[in-house]
């Protein structure tokens, strides 16, 4: 079918429907004469975009929800938390939040409901790119970045929800948060061309315990840790005893205090054979390296 009659299948524009095409959000197989032809299944798609666009999911999240990076639980969950600082939970674009999830899985994706899009096409040229990654406590953040051009082309922040405990002893499960960065690293990978850079940054004072293949024995310890500050059998915490050794003042949820601790304690892995950052451990995994060298 032609772009005409998605337009009056969906009631999108084809003002949007260009724009999601253009964002890589939608593939559109084209006829003989190179003349677009939209499927069945790409009506469904647009049908579900703008079900998803009609309570301001942003269009990256959606296209991670298309991709298998994110469940459409999560960036629900997301948008949900966008609306109630916005406009509390009293809100139409709340409330409809809920049913959205139902919907989809009753295959319930046309509605009625008018939609103008907001977002413009962009020029799909560009140069040399980079991407960023940003592993933080609570979200794994990206974005690519046009060099030549010096501009940004899309950004993302994806909620890890890793804590496995919280309070004196703070960690994070690894795996989860690892999966996050590697799905959305590699969505990015195999939505642009020309990437000539990758930066990685992180926490900085979180460690986790590695073996001699730079494989994770422990969730990450983060910054929040206060295992440092505990009171020992000797009267001090781990935090006053490394001062009194370096006179270095190093607060709780610095990795040294932490490992400090866990050595006093006896409760290190017994087979690492160092540490690192997440970070550090990130970047080893897709390099294939088995020692940190962020400095």
């Amino acid at each position: 079918m032609k772009i005409n009659d998605v337009e009056k299948i969906t009631g999108l524009s084809q003002k949007a429907i260009r724009l999601y095409e253009s964002k890589g959000l939608i593939s559109i197989a084209r006829d003989n004469n190179g003349y677009r032809n939209y499927s069945d299944d790409n009506v469904k798609t647009f049908e579900l975009i703008k079900l998803l666009r009609n309570v301001g999911i942003a269009i990256t999240d959606i296209k991670l929800y298309l991709f298998g990076v994110v469940s459409i639980e999560e960036i629900i969950s997301k948008r949900k938390s966008q609306i109630v600082k916005e406009n509390g939970k009293t809100s139409s674009q709340y409330l409809a939040c809920d049913s959205i999830v139902t919907k989809i899985a009753n295959e319930e994706l046309v509605t009625s409901e008018e939609f103008t899009e907001t977002e413009e096409i962009c020029s799909e040229s560009y140069g040399e790119l980079a991407i960023g990654i940003d592993i933080g406590t609570t979200t794994v953040s990206a974005t690519v970045i046009d060099i030549s051009n010096k501009r940004q082309l899309e950004s993302y922040s994806v909620e890890h929800n890793s804590y496995t405990c919280s309070g004196v002893k703070s960690e994070q499960d690894v795996s989860i948060i690892l999966d996050k960065a590697e799905r959305l690293l590699f969505h990015l990978i195999n939505s642009y061309s020309n990437i000539c850079s990758i930066g990685i940054t992180g926490q900085m004072h979180g460690i986790v315990y590695i073996d001699k293949n730079g494989n994770p024995l422990s969730n990450l310890i983060n910054w929040q840790d206060k295992r440092g500050d505990e009171i020992l059998e000797c009267g001090k915490s781990t935090s006053q005893i490394i001062k009194d050794i370096t006179f270095e003042s190093i607060p709780t949820g610095y990795g040294i205090a932490s490992h400090y601790y866990n050595m006093v304690k006896g409760r290190g892995p017994k087979d690492a054979t160092g540490v690192c950052s997440i970070m550090d451990l990130f970047g080893m995994r897709i390099c294939g390296l088995k020692k940190p060298i962020t400095h």
